[in-house]
């Protein structure tokens, strides 16, 4: 279901970084790891979904707000036992970016 949150792609990647600083802070911001490659063909610029039909038909409506619903999700898989988890859950878990010293620090 979409949630009348239309964004780019770019968009939802900084999202993930900033519920990642909030949830789980560091010395410098998970958007730092944002790295930009070759387009490709058929690459999705960003993702949207219209949700009319459901709500005129079924009176459906988003439960939660994107981000909300985003740092719930990342609060999921965060709890996943790193040898349990998929290869690229498993090298967030483990990341090797320096804890945050201070809670004053940006």
């Amino acid at each position: 279901m979409g949630g009348n949150n239309e964004m780019s792609n770019l968009e939802v990647a900084h999202h993930v970084c900033d519920s990642m600083d909030k949830l789980y802070p560091k010395t410098q911001s998970f958007s730092k790891l944002i790295q930009f490659v070759a387009d490709r063909s058929g690459h999705d610029w960003r993702y949207a979904m219209n949700i009319k039909k459901i709500k005129q038909q079924l009176h459906w409506q988003p439960q939660e707000i994107f981000c909300q619903g985003l740092e719930r999700t990342i609060q999921f898989y965060m709890l996943i036992p790193p040898q349990d988890a998929q290869p690229i859950i498993r090298s967030i878990i483990t990341m090797n970016i320096p804890t945050v010293c201070s809670p004053t620090e940006p």
